[in-house]
């Protein structure tokens, strides 16, 4: 096994994998992506989600008995609900499956 060389390991303070690269390897583009960090960008998609989800969650935080209902990837659904100004989040398999959860509901087309 070949090691990367100690005096070559990163020197960034924030960095979690210092002895896989240079400092030179992070790229100045990361930290003007409100998404990802010196590491990198948020590849798992983690930090875009929730954001995602607190940005329709204010939507309809002041629209009671509404719903928004998004496409995640996957194959899943996200839906976020204010029923009676309670807000509740659901994933699901299939939008079919979320009919109770959305009955009587108003949509907010995004």
């Amino acid at each position: 096994m070949v090691k990367f060389p100690k005096n070559k390991y990163c020197t960034i303070a924030d960095c979690k994998t210092k002895f896989t690269h240079s400092t030179g390897s992070h790229n100045p583009f990361f930290s003007i992506d409100e998404f990802g960090d010196v590491n990198g960008t948020d590849n798992s998609g983690t930090k875009r989600k929730k954001h995602i989800i607190e940005k329709n969650g204010n939507i309809i935080n002041n629209k009671n008995n509404s719903y928004i209902s998004m496409y995640w990837g996957f194959g899943i659904f996200v839906v976020l609900r204010n029923k009676n100004g309670i807000i509740e989040k659901l994933e699901t398999e299939q939008n079919v499956y979320y009919y109770n959860f959305i009955k009587d509901l108003t949509e907010i087309k995004i």
